[in-house]
């Protein structure tokens, strides 16, 4: 065994990788319950790229042996294999910044995984992020997109191009872009054209847009709060903040125009612009369904998302991601 692995090193240290990987699979076959042997492999399998079966192998050692110049070797493999990852995405984020990518900070958003790739995403998130397989499972989605790190954007971006490169959608959205995004609320459209329109806000400002822009719909109900009155235990009169209503809202996505149309069901005038023809004593429920209805024959192949609870509660676990009073924009009534 020896012999063999003075010529193992020797191959390795001239980087004859395809000999040292011969000589290791020899050493494999004949002693394969040699703690320096797997070692042996591992080093091998580093220095070629593979750096998840190094990985594994320096585990495998750290889990059957105990002497502890053996464990210490694992230790260091295992060590030189991150500081290596660290070091080829810190020149990743380099050259995205080098390209023009923001400086700013962002976040990184996996979006839901099926099934048969569950167990991949979770490992990958495991390696990406050291930490152990049990806790990677719960940041994988399986039904809308959660958010599961925050930092500069350059290196978010990084952390997706590696999720992608095993075949697992993420996307690392970057902060500034996000404050560039207008959000009209909409209190009347009025078509201006083929199949264009122009949405008024409360300000009496005008928005065209463009239908075939739009690039998804968004539906949800959110609860508003506010200031209302009460009696107390001492059937008193009191102010505190509670409930107000529950508001249904509809979010056009307008890229192109860096642009969210929103609509609410307290703030639309049904009656102006495009004129739903509805009788006066309709009740806004039905009001806002022939709304929909309307936008749906506009917008018909336009993809509908309708996960806001998950997003909501996933948003939650960020705090500073969050402006500090949101507002629906109607009412000074805040969502919660």
């Amino acid at each position: 065994m020896e012999v063999l692995l003075a010529q193992f090193e020797q191959q390795l240290a001239a980087q004859n990788y395809g000999a040292a990987l011969a000589t290791a699979d020899a050493l494999a076959h004949q002693f394969p319950q040699e703690s320096q042997v797997r070692l042996a492999i591992a080093r091998v399998y580093s220095a070629i790229g593979q750096v998840e079966r190094a990985e594994e192998l320096y585990r495998q050692v750290m889990r059957e042996f105990t002497q502890p110049k053996v464990l210490a070797e694992a230790r260091r493999g295992l060590q030189a294999i991150e500081d290596q990852e660290q070091a080829a995405r810190q020149r990743r984020v380099q050259d995205l910044l080098a390209a023009g990518c923001d400086p700013g900070n962002g976040f990184l958003v996996l979006m839901p995984v099926a099934a048969e790739l569950r167990a991949r995403a979770a490992a990958k998130l495991a390696r990406l992020f050291r930490t152990d397989m049990y806790t990677a499972k719960f940041g994988v989605p399986a039904r809308s997109l959660k958010i599961i790190r925050t930092g500069s954007a350059a290196l978010m971006l990084a952390f997706a191009e590696e999720f992608a490169q095993e075949g697992i959608a993420a996307l690392a959205v970057d902060l500034g872009a996000i404050a560039q995004v207008k959000v009209v609320v909409a209190l009347e459209l009025h078509p201006v054209g083929l199949g264009q329109v122009r949405a008024v806000d409360r300000r009496g400002e005008g928005t065209e847009v463009t239908w075939a822009d739009v690039t998804a719909r968004v539906y949800g109900v959110l609860p508003t709060y506010g200031e209302v009155v009460d009696v107390d235990a001492k059937r008193q009169l009191i102010r505190r903040e509670g409930l107000l209503d529950r508001v249904r809202i509809c979010d056009l996505h307008v890229p192109r125009q860096k642009l969210i149309l929103r609509f609410h069901d307290n703030s639309l005038q049904f009656a102006a612009g495009v004129g739903l023809d509805l009788p006066a004593a309709v009740t806004i429920q039905e009001r806002w369904r022939s709304l929909m209805d309307w936008l749906a024959a506009k917008i018909p192949d336009t993809p509908i998302y309708d996960e806001l609870p998950d997003f909501v509660d996933m948003a939650k676990g960020f705090p500073d991601l969050l402006p500090a009073e949101p507002t629906l924009g109607c009412c000074g009534s805040s969502p919660m």
